[in-house]
């Protein structure tokens, strides 16, 4: 049944991608934006590099310092290890002066109803005061969950919008998601 939806989603993207290259892209800038993600399986990551090419924000990844098993339970069975004991990994240090961006896209999987730990801990470690930030989590079924919540709780000076969720890595509507997510949020005035 996933190889299935798979074969599908491929067919749905091509199609997509020929009518996008036949009317001309639609983009929107966003100025003085940045798209900062967490992505454990690439899910988030792909919806990052659209968000980012969309808009033409720079792109950042957070990196951890612990290593997530790759296949999904031991992930998961660590993870809610990590969460029931609170801790928030260890990340790399990335090098973005924020005072340069007033939008700022903050990506990451859902896991266990919540941003990742490793999000949690670089909105912990960076000065957002006065920023808009725009979080987007992608997840495999359990939808926004707590995310938003999570975002707006550990950046309570900032202007927090509603998430983006996406299922998996977006399938063949991704781009438009994101642009009326974009504009419904008037981020693009900027």
């Amino acid at each position: 049944m996933r190889f299935l939806r798979r074969i599908l989603r491929l067919v749905f993207c091509c199609s997509a991608l020929c009518s996008r290259a036949q009317s001309g892209e639609e983009k929107l800038s966003v100025p003085r934006s940045a798209v900062v993600y967490f992505s454990h399986t690439g899910n988030t990551r792909t919806v990052a590099e659209h968000i980012a090419e969309l808009t033409g924000a720079d792109l950042f990844e957070i990196k951890s310092l612990t290593q997530y098993p790759k296949a999904y339970c031991p992930s998961t069975h660590f993870v809610k290890k990590e969460i029931e004991s609170g801790i928030l990994p260890e990340i790399e240090p990335i090098a973005v002066d924020l005072s340069d961006y007033e939008v700022i896209f903050v990506g990451s999987p859902t896991w266990w109803h919540h941003i990742a730990g490793v999000v949690q801990r670089w909105l912990l470690d960076n000065d957002l005061r006065g920023k808009t930030i725009a979080p987007f989590n992608t997840h495999g079924g359990g939808g926004l969950m707590h995310c938003n919540e999570d975002v707006r709780r550990l950046c309570p000076d900032s202007n927090v919008i509603n998430n983006l969720t996406v299922y998996e890595d977006g399938d063949f509507d991704l781009d438009s998601s994101i642009l009326n997510w974009v504009k419904i949020n008037h981020l693009q005035s900027f």
